[in-house]
């Protein structure tokens, strides 16, 4: 998208002027794809990991905690597509909100997400021998080590978006620093979600936990939520 935007002269492109996210997606050529393929993304597939890492969780962190973070997991899902729908030429202000709702949401969900794997790793490696009861020691030291790797990974993501929003308090959104920050921060993020959802299988938890609840709707003859 910044390749395009640039090389067709949508904006303004050199080593002291690098647009930001905002000002890419805002062209005509981009503004409804944006909308669209973000729109598909964050309810077709982000929403579908907040659910899984829900149940993954689930009975490893207090229930209270796990319900936040979903619902922290939700806003980042939501708030995206908004971002596209509000041009920050024309809504400044709302554009503006929902990319800090976006940034600062994802950024603590994701690294929260690397923190408690990381944290409760032993449980977790455990819990998925038990599911596949084939684990080789192999599997094991790879499970482990995805799970440490994406702890110190989120920690680099995390200094990344403290330095973005330092550098756009500081010297506005303008300035070409905080544009390379905003998109490598975004990249950052993107990967560490990649990692997060492939370090240990959690898709396989929805459908698990749907089934327990059904079992036990069935057995006590009650709707089980």
């Amino acid at each position: 998208m910044l390749m395009v935007s640039c090389a067709y002269g949508f904006n303004k492109c050199t080593w002291n002027s690098i647009p930001m996210i905002s000002d890419v997606i805002a062209d005509p050529i981009f503004d409804r794809v944006f909308i669209l393929l973000n729109t598909g993304y964050f309810v077709g597939v982000h929403q579908v990991n907040v659910r899984s890492l829900y149940s993954r969780l689930h009975g490893i962190i207090p229930e209270k905690q796990n319900r936040r973070l979903f619902y922290i997991g939700l806003v980042s899902s939501f708030s995206l597509p908004m971002i596209g729908m509000f041009d920050n030429r024309k809504f400044v202000i709302i554009h503006k909100s929902f990319a800090l709702i976006f940034f600062t949401s994802s950024a603590f969900y994701l690294s929260m997400m690397a923190y408690l794997k990381h944290k409760h790793r032993e449980v977790l490696v455990a819990q998925q021998i038990s599911e596949t009861r084939q684990a080789r020691d192999e599997d094991i030291k790879k499970w482990t080590a995805s799970l440490i790797f994406n702890y110190q990974y989120s920690k680099l993501c995390t200094c990344v978006v403290v330095v973005l929003f330092i550098s756009v308090g500081t010297l506005g959104d303008s300035f070409w620093l905080c544009a390379v920050l905003e998109w490598t921060c975004v990249f950052l993020y993107m990967t560490l979600t990649m990692l997060i959802m492939s370090a240990l299988p959690c898709y396989d938890q929805i459908s698990l936990s749907f089934h327990v609840k059904n079992r036990l709707a069935v057995s006590t003859g009650k709707d089980v939520e």
